[in-house]
C-alpha cells in the first residue's frame, strides 16, 4: 500500500479511533497516545491488513491492544501507589480495598473483550451514546449494536460472576450494573 494510501485510510478512521480510545479511556490525554499508538502501529504492520477486510474493525484491534497495555500500565502504577497508601495508614500487611479489586477485575474482562463487543460497551457506557449514536459512530446497523451489547454483557457476566456484589462500592453498582 503506498503512502498516500495509508494515509487517507488512517485519517478516514481517526475520529472513531480516538472516541473509542476516549470511550475506554475517559482520559483526553490518553485517548490521543492511544490513537497514535494505534496509527503507529498500523502504519508498522500495514501488510497485515487484509485487502478484502473491514479497515475500521482491524484498526479498532490494533487500538483494543493498545488499549489494554494502557490499563495494564495505570493499573500497575495505580497498584504500586495504592500499596504505598496502604502501607502508609495501616499495620496490616493484607488490607485490601474489595471495591478496587472488583473495579480492576471489571477492567480487565473489558479490556479482554473482542473490539467490536469492547467499542459498543465503552460508546454505551463510557461515552453515554444511544444505540443509533453508536450505530452511527461504528457504521452498522442499530440491531448489531444491541446483539453486540448482550453479547459483551453476557461475557461480562460470565467473567465475574464469582465476585460478591458486597465488594462493590455504591457508585460501582450504581454505574457499572450489568444486568
Amino acid at each position: 500500500m503506498a503512502r498516500p494510501e495509508i494515509a487517507a485510510l488512517l485519517e478516514a478512521h481517526a475520529a472513531v479511533v480516538h472516541r473509542v480510545a476516549l470511550a475506554r479511556t475517559g482520559d483526553a490525554e490518553a485517548a490521543a497516545e492511544i490513537a497514535q499508538e494505534t496509527f503507529l502501529e498500523a502504519v508498522r504492520s500495514i501488510d497485515r491488513l487484509d485487502p478484502d477486510g473491514d479497515p475500521r474493525a482491524w484498526l479498532l484491534g490494533i487500538a483494543r491492544n493498545v488499549s489494554r497495555r494502557h490499563a495494564r500500565s495505570r493499573a500497575r502504577r495505580a497498584a504500586t501507589f495504592t500499596e504505598l497508601q496502604v502501607d502508609d495508614v495501616t499495620d496490616r500487611d493484607d488490607a485490601v480495598d474489595l471495591s478496587a479489586v472488583a473495579a480492576e477485575r471489571l477492567a480487565a474482562a473489558v479490556g479482554a473483550l473482542p473490539p467490536e463487543l469492547g467499542a459498543v460497551l465503552a460508546l454505551k457506557y463510557d461515552d453515554a451514546l444511544s444505540y443509533d449514536a453508536i450505530a452511527d459512530v461504528l457504521g452498522i446497523p442499530r440491531s448489531t449494536v444491541q446483539g453486540r451489547l448482550r453479547r459483551a454483557k453476557a461475557i461480562l457476566r460470565s467473567e465475574l460472576r464469582d465476585l460478591d456484589p458486597t465488594d462493590l462500592d455504591e457508585d460501582a453498582r450504581d454505574g457499572g450494573d450489568l444486568r
